[in-house]
C-alpha cells in the first residue's frame, strides 16, 4: 500500500505537535476500533484500546521513519494490547444483520494467527510483507493463514468472499468515540511556581516566623503533624468510600432495581453505576498511592472529582428535569452529548427489566389471557404484588416507562412514553436530535419490526429521523440503532415479503398489494409522500425511482421494488450522508441467508397455480422474471401432478442441464411429489457454486424438525437452483 507523506506534517508528527497528532488520530481511529472489535473486544474495551494505542504511539514518535512505518506501527501497538486483554465470554451483538454476525462470530473463533492474518489483509488492507513486519511471522506462512482462515469460514470460497466484502461495510457502519484529551493525559507535568525574590522586610518577618515555628516544633514534633495530616486524609477517604456506597444505593432505591441482577447463573452487570464505579475506584487508587508515598494531597481536588463522578450516577429522570430547567436548544454538541447519555441510562433500564422478569414471570403468566395482557387491569392490582415488584414498576413510571401487551411478541413489555414529559425533553434540544427521541418512542418498532401507528403518522417519524440520521456524525454512540430503526419502518411502509414470494407462517408482514397484485391505493399514497420528502432524502430517491416503473405497469410490477431489500436501504442513507446520492442504484442483491416457505400456506399454493398458468401458456422464460426459486420448485411438482412433463422440461437451464426434449419426454414418468412429503422447503442463498458468474443454490426440505437427508453429517439437497443476473430468472439445475 503506497502513501502519499507530507512531509512537513510527518515533521510535525515527528516533533509531538498535538494538533497533528490529533489530525492523525482522526484519520487512524477508527480502523483501529474495527480492529479490536473484529478480533472480539467489547465495546467498553475498544475506547480503552484505542486510547492506549495512541497514547503509546505519542510516547515513540521518534522512532518511526515515515508515514507508512508509522501506521503499521500504530497497528503493531494495537495488536499487543488486544491479545493482552481478556476477551468477553459472550459475543456482543453489534451487526443488524443476522448473517453478519454469525460470520462476525466465526471470525472471532478462529486461531489467534488465523485470525490477525485474516483480518489485516481482508479489512485493513495490509499485504503479505506489512503483515509479516507487524506480526513477526515469515511471508510465506502469512500467506497460508490466510487461505487456512478461508478454508475454515466456509467450503465456498467465491461466496465467502462475497461474505467478507459485505461484513467490510457492515463493520464500516459501526461507529466509537474516545477522548483524544485522555490521550495526553499522562503527558502533562505542572510546571512549578516561579518564586519571587523575597523584600528584606519580608525576609525579616520570614525570620521571625522561623522562630516562632521553631519554637513550636520543639513542642510538637514534625513526625506527629505528618502523621496526623496522613491520618486526617485517609480518614477522608474512608468517608469517601461510604459516601459513594451509600448514593448508589439510593439511586438504585429510588430506580426500584437491585443494582447486581442475577439470570440463570449469570451476573449482570451494572451499566447505571459500572462506569462511576471505575471511576471512583481508579481516583481512590490513585489518592492512595500518593499517600503510601508520602506526598501531599489537595482535599479541595479530590472533593471536585467526587463531585463530578457522583454526576455520572444520575438517573435519566433527573437527566431530564435538569435539561428542562436549562435547555440546550441551540447547542446540538451538547444535545448529541446528553441524548447519547440518557438513551444508554434507560438501555439499561429496559435490560434490567427483562433479567428481573425471571424473577416475577409468573405473575405475568398469570395475568395472560390468549397470549396478552390487560394492561389496565394488571396495573389496578399493583398494590397486591410483592413488594419488590412494586418497586420496580413504580421505578419504570418515575423514569416514563409503562408496560404494554404485544400479543404473540412480548405480552409484557416497557414502553418509553409519548407525553407532556417526552415533550419537553424534545423541546430542550436541538431540533438535530428529535429523531432519537423518535426512536425511543417508537421503540418497539426495533424490537419486532411491526406497526401500531397511522401510516400518516409513520411518515412524520421517518422524516424525523431521516433529518437526524443527515445532520449526525456517523460516529455517534447510537447512530447505528436509529439507522437501524429507520430503514425497519421503510422497509415497514414499503417492502411487502409475500409479494416477492417469502411465506412465513404467523408472518407479521404488512400486505401492500391487493388481490389484484396491484399497491393498495393507501400505499400508493403514502409512497408518493415519501417520493415528495425533497431535499437530499434517500428514502425518496428511491421511492421516485420504484414509482417511476410501478406506473408504467398499473402499480404491479418494478425491477427495482423486487430488488430491494434493507441492505439498499443502509446503502442509500450512507451515499446521502456523503452527498453521494445520485449514484446509488438498487443493484441485485443475492443474500447469503435462508428462505423458507410452508408448502401447505395456501397463498404459497395460489401463486405456484397462478405462475404456472402464466408459464405453461407459451413457455415464455420471461413469465420467471423475478420469481421467488421455491415457487418455481412448486410449479415444476404441479406440472408433475398435472402429468404435463413439457412444462417441467422447460423450467431446466438447457445452457448447463444437456437433456434433449425428445430424450426427456420419451423417458418421462410420473413421480411422487416431495412436497407432499415435507412441511416445507428452503433454500441456501448462500450456495455451493456457481458456472460463469451464475448463483447457483441447493433447495432442501423439513419433515418433523428433520432437515433433509442426513448422511455422513451433511445434508442431501433434493434440488439446485441458478440463477441469471442479466435477466433475473431461476431455472432448475438439478433435482431428484
Amino acid at each position: 500500500m503506497i502513501i502519499i507523506t507530507d512531509v512537513e506534517f510527518f515533521n510535525q508528527l515527528k516533533t509531538g505537535d498535538r494538533e497533528a497528532f490529533v489530525k492523525w488520530m482522526g484519520d487512524h481511529s477508527k480502523k483501529i476500533e474495527q480492529l479490536a472489535v473484529q478480533y472480539g473486544c467489547s465495546s467498553l474495551q475498544v475506547q480503552q484500546i484505542t486510547e492506549a494505542t495512541f497514547r503509546k504511539l505519542y510516547n515513540q514518535l521518534t522512532e518511526v521513519e515515515d508515514e507508512n512505518h508509522l501506521r503499521l506501527f500504530m497497528y503493531k501497538a494495537a495488536l499487543i494490547l488486544i491479545k493482552n486483554m481478556e476477551q468477553p465470554d459472550e459475543k456482543e451483538k453489534l451487526l443488524p444483520f443476522e448473517e453478519d454476525q454469525q460470520l462476525h462470530e466465526k471470525i472471532i473463533s478462529l486461531e489467534d494467527e488465523n485470525k490477525i492474518a485474516l483480518l489485516l489483509f481482508y479489512f485493513h488492507g495490509m499485504t503479505e510483507k506489512e503483515i509479516e513486519f507487524i506480526t513477526g511471522l515469515p511471508e510465506n506462512e502469512v500467506m497460508n493463514l490466510i487461505a487456512e482462515s478461508r478454508e475454515k469460514l466456509g467450503r465456498n470460497q467465491l461466496q465467502i468472499e462475497k461474505q467478507l466484502k459485505f461484513l467490510s461495510k457492515s463493520y464500516e457502519r459501526l461507529r466509537f468515540s474516545f477522548t483524544y484529551e485522555n490521550v495526553f493525559e499522562e503527558q502533562q507535568v505542572k510546571s512549578e511556581p516561579i518564586l519571587k525574590p523575597k523584600s528584606s522586610k519580608k525576609v525579616l518577618l520570614s525570620w521571625i516566623a522561623g522562630i516562632v515555628t521553631l519554637l513550636t516544633l520543639i513542642t510538637v514534633s514534625v513526625v506527629t503533624g505528618e502523621e496526623y495530616q496522613r491520618s486526617s486524609t485517609e480518614k477522608y477517604i474512608e468517608r469517601l468510600k461510604i459516601s459513594f456506597e451509600k448514593e448508589v444505593e439510593n439511586q438504585f432505591d429510588k430506580l426500584g432495581f437491585p443494582e447486581t441482577i442475577e439470570e440463570n447463573d449469570y451476573g449482570f452487570a451494572s451499566g447505571l453505576a459500572g462506569t462511576p464505579r471505575r471511576d471512583f475506584d481508579s481516583m481512590i487508587r490513585r489518592y492512595e498511592r500518593l499517600l503510601s508515598r508520602n506526598e501531599p494531597i489537595d482535599r479541595k481536588k479530590i472533593k471536585n472529582e467526587y463531585e463530578e463522578i457522583l454526576e455520572q450516577l444520575q438517573l435519566p429522570s433527573e437527566m431530564a428535569e435538569q435539561l428542562i430547567k436549562n435547555p440546550l436548544t441551540n447547542d446540538k454538541r451538547k444535545s448529541e452529548q446528553f441524548i447519547n447519555s440518557y438513551l444508554e441510562k434507560l438501555s439499561y433500564i429496559q435490560e434490567s427489566f427483562y433479567s428481573i422478569y425471571y424473577d416475577h414471570h409468573q405473575i405475568i403468566e398469570d395475568a395472560l389471557v390468549d397470549e396478552e395482557i390487560d394492561i389496565e387491569k394488571f396495573m389496578a392490582k399493583k398494590d397486591m404484588y410483592p413488594e419488590d415488584f412494586q418497586k420496580i414498576l413504580t421505578g419504570l413510571e418515575k423514569q416514563n416507562y409503562y408496560p404494554v401487551s404485544i400479543p404473540n411478541v412480548a405480552p409484557f413489555y416497557p414502553k418509553y412514553q409519548t407525553n407532556e414529559f417526552s415533550k419537553k425533553i424534545r423541546n430542550a434540544l436541538h431540533e438535530d436530535v428529535g429523531g432519537y427521541m423518535t426512536m425511543l418512542e417508537t421503540e418497539p418498532l426495533f424490537n419486532v419490526q411491526s406497526l401500531d401507528f397511522s401510516l400518516n403518522q409513520s411518515i412524520d417519524y421517518l422524516i424525523d429521523m431521516e433529518k437526524t440520521l443527515l445532520a449526525s456524525d456517523q460516529s455517534a454512540m447510537h447512530y447505528g440503532m436509529l439507522s437501524h430503526t429507520y430503514s425497519t419502518l421503510f422497509s415497514a411502509l414499503v417492502i411487502d415479503e409475500k409479494k416477492k414470494g417469502v411465506y412465513a407462517e404467523h408472518s407479521e408482514t404488512v400486505e401492500i398489494f391487493d388481490e389484484h397484485g396491484a399497491v393498495k391505493e393507501e400505499y400508493r399514497a403514502i409512497w408518493e409522500k415519501i417520493a415528495n420528502i425533497g431535499g437530499d432524502s434517500p428514502a425518496a430517491f428511491i421511492m421516485k425511482k420504484i414509482i417511476g416503473e410501478m406506473k408504467a405497469s398499473d402499480w404491479k410490477k418494478s425491477k427495482s421494488y423486487q430488488r430491494l431489500n434493507q441492505h439498499h436501504i443502509y446503502d442509500a442513507l450512507s451515499y446521502a450522508h456523503d452527498n453521494r446520492l445520485k449514484l446509488f442504484t438498487i443493484e441485485e442483491f443475492i443474500g447469503y441467508g435462508t428462505m423458507t416457505t410452508y408448502v401447505q400456506d395456501s397463498e404459497y399454493q395460489l401463486e405456484v397455480k397462478e405462475l404456472y398458468e402464466n408459464f405453461s401458456y407459451d413457455h415464455n422464460l420471461m413469465t420467471l422474471e423475478n420469481a421467488n426459486p421455491l415457487i418455481i420448485i412448486g410449479v415444476y411438482y404441479y406440472a408433475n401432478e398435472l402429468e404435463d412433463p413439457e412444462t417441467m422440461w422447460q423450467l431446466f437451464n438447457h445452457e448447463y442441464v444437456t437433456v434433449s426434449y425428445e430424450d426427456y419426454m420419451k423417458n418421462w414418468t410420473k413421480t411422487d411429489s416431495i412436497l407432499e412429503q415435507v412441511e416445507s422447503i428452503f433454500v441456501e442463498m448462500v450456495g455451493d457454486a456457481s458456472i460463469n458468474g451464475s448463483h447457483i443454490v441447493p433447495v432442501g426440505y423439513e419433515k418433523d424438525g428433520t432437515i433433509g437427508l442426513e448422511k455422513d453429517g451433511t445434508v442431501d439437497y433434493f434440488a439446485r437452483m441458478i440463477y441469471d443476473n442479466a435477466d433475473g430468472i431461476w431455472t432448475i439445475y438439478e433435482i431428484k
